[in-house]
């Protein structure tokens, strides 16, 4: 008996052997900097060396710091754009598993910018926002001047110039994703409800998003993380930050300080501030999540 419970006891370290090197890269990769970033958070550069500060650089950032008010600011804009990302993906993917005339060309057409670089996409829009562009120009032969704007020269509407350019390049990977859950549900229940008379609405209210749930709060995280922390391109490409620091959202922010500033540890400390508002809101939205299923 006593050698069949030191047998049970014996734990099996063969699984752990194969998961070492991901385990190591994991470390490496994210768990190190993580580490590294948040104590450089503590620190500043005096006459060369790292001293010791401790918060004075998040007081700095949350007391004194306009750039830091104008960034987060534009990053709440910008979080507009998730119910947005999500409706219209939403209604598109709905309306193409109807299989409506051409559906197979509206999906290509829906899903195709998603797959276009960030770069190219924000270029060619530079261009296409310009006083000469040909959006004013547009406007102008449709006899709607008062719409002729300096889309991205105005720091008004500036950061929602850049976010209609975010909806319109990500919005495809929702549809596509919407799309492929509709394949796998049952049909016999949209022909239920058209035979109870159901119109479209209330098909897409019934079963379309009750169906799609689990994938609407997946693509509403992804959302989250792109707006959040995956914008910098579209900054970095169409407006540098410009008009002044009208454009300035966390991620350029932090590039910014650390690069051109040359302040590493203050942007070490918005770095761990971006991070934790990602971490939050994604855990909110997790135990939302969890709530709703109990």
């Amino acid at each position: 008996m006593g050698k069949n419970k030191m047998k049970q006891k014996k734990i099996n370290l063969l699984p752990l052997f194969f998961l070492l090197p991901a385990l190591v890269l994991i470390i490496f990769v994210f768990i190190y900097p993580l580490i590294r970033i948040i104590s450089d958070s503590f620190l500043t550069l005096k006459s060369g060396e790292h001293v010791f500060v401790g918060l004075l650089n998040y007081k700095n950032i949350f007391l004194v710091d306009t750039k830091f008010q104008t960034a987060l600011r534009n990053n709440g804009i910008l979080l507009l754009g998730v119910p947005v990302l999500v409706f219209l993906a939403l209604v598109t993917s709905s309306i193409i598993f109807e299989k409506i005339k051409g559906w197979q060309f509206f999906r290509t057409i829906f899903f195709m910018p998603y797959v276009l670089a960030i770069t190219v996409v924000s270029v060619v829009f530079s261009f296409l926002y310009r006083l000469d562009g040909i959006i004013n120009f547009i406007f102008g032969k449709l006899g709607l001047n008062f719409l002729q704007l300096d889309w991205l020269g105005d720091v008004k509407i500036v950061i929602f110039s850049i976010l209609l350019v975010i909806i319109w390049h990500e919005f495809g990977f929702g549809m596509i994703l919407f799309l492929a859950r509709l394949m796998s549900i049952d049909k016999e229940l949209y022909e239920a409800a058209i035979i109870d008379g159901a119109n479209w609405w209330q098909r897409l209210f019934h079963i379309t998003i009750p169906q799609l749930r689990t994938i609407i709060e997946f693509y509403t995280v992804i959302c989250i993380i792109n707006l959040l922390s995956w914008s910098f391109n579209y900054i970095y490409s169409m407006t540098a930050g410009g008009p002044g620091n009208a454009s300035y959202i966390l991620e350029f922010y932090i590039y910014k300080t650390a690069f051109s500033y040359s302040a590493p540890n203050y942007a070490a400390a918005l770095s761990v501030l971006l991070f934790v508002a990602v971490f939050l809101l994604i855990t909110i939205q997790q135990f939302l999540r969890l709530r709703q299923s109990d």
